[in-house]
């Protein structure tokens, strides 16, 4: 179940294999792990530095950089 809820729009992106939502393909990119021929998988985006940011009543939530503001990453 994902944590975050944003719509993928301007520069965010969906996990297909997680359906988290993130502010950046760079962050969508920190998250995930392993080889692309063989074993990737999803890494929970806490543990690779990101926190959620956004408003859950305006326009949901998704994953970023700490200290940035949400939209300008």
């Amino acid at each position: 179940m994902a944590y975050t809820n944003a719509q993928p729009t301007h520069r965010r992106c969906v996990c297909r294999a997680c359906g988290e939502v993130f502010s950046t393909v760079s962050n969508f990119d920190r998250h995930r792990r392993g080889k692309h021929d063989g074993d990737r998988h999803c890494a929970d985006p806490a543990s690779v530095g990101l926190v959620i940011g956004g408003d859950p009543d305006n326009g949901g939530t998704f994953w970023r950089m700490p200290g940035r503001t949400d939209e300008g990453e």
